[in-house]
């Protein structure tokens, strides 16, 4: 008899640890997985010199000239003494430099997981310190070159990998925006689960924030997209911010000199 009981106990025992098992496994597999915002800590290069950013916040301060431009490209930041000299390396140099392949940082993702699409998304983002687009005294310019995955669980919950970049605009260039010109370059067709062709392309949305990441406050809210079949979405432009006005804490206030930081996401549209 105590033979049969602990027979009996065994089986019993392994039945309900499979079971534990069993749920905790659902349970674990049924928790959305995290979508990573990107944000970078500059870098800053300047005449051939390359400073973190406490150090070249020294160095700005000793410039006699601050009208300075500057070009982002993820985590670096060049910095001119003119905005000719920035729109030449901007020609020059910054296609060869996007030819290089990102880094894809992916999700651990389940390997039941479905990839509905996977493309590589180009972004410029154009600041310009006076209205109509005019850098000669000033602009900047970020660029955003990141690999996008969608991919859908098992039990049908979509979510998206690298698809999120939010920064604080460098602290020289913060409040002195006067127009701008977001364009969406390159994308592509980040969901192709649909039975229409036209629908899945890549879709920006951004914002323009007149505060700092962390403190909140109003938002400038636009999309752009890249989709072949309604060309000429892909770009968005205000030029001359003091005509749009926001409501601020004291009342209404233009988005003229206010813009801070920005946040940007991928998804499909």
């Amino acid at each position: 008899m105590l033979l049969v009981a602990v027979g009996l106990c065994t089986i019993s025992c392994e039945k309900e640890e499979l079971e534990i098992e069993s749920q905790e496994s659902i349970t674990r597999e049924k928790v959305k997985p995290e979508e990573k915002v990107v944000r970078f800590d500059y870098k800053f290069q300047y005449h051939g010199q390359q400073y973190n950013e406490k150090q070249w916040l020294n160095k700005y301060d000793e410039l006699t000239n601050k009208d300075v431009s500057f070009i982002a490209l993820n985590d670096m930041v060049y910095v001119f003494d003119t905005g000719d000299l920035a729109k030449q390396f901007d020609l020059q140099e910054i296609p060869r430099l996007l030819g290089k392949e990102p880094a894809l940082d992916v999700t651990a993702a389940s390997k039941d997981d479905r990839i509905l699409g996977q493309v590589r998304v180009k972004a410029k983002i154009e600041l310009f310190k006076d209205k109509d687009f005019d850098g000669r005294y000033g602009y900047s310019v970020i660029y955003i070159d990141q690999v996008v995955t969608k991919r859908r669980t098992w039990w049908g919950w979509d979510y998206y990998e690298n698809n999120k970049y939010e920064q604080n605009i460098v602290s020289f260039f913060r409040n002195i925006t006067s127009s701008y010109r977001v364009t969406l370059t390159d994308g592509g067709r980040l969901d192709t689960s649909g039975a229409s062709t036209s629908t899945g392309y890549a879709k920006m949305k951004f914002k323009l924030r007149a505060n700092l990441l962390d403190d909140g406050g109003p938002t400038w809210k636009r999309d752009v997209s890249k989709n072949p079949y309604f060309p000429g979405n892909n770009v968005d432009e205000d030029s001359d911010l003091s005509n749009n006005r926001m409501w601020g804490a004291l009342g209404l206030t233009t988005w003229n000199d206010e813009i801070e930081s920005l946040e940007i996401e991928i998804v499909s549209g």
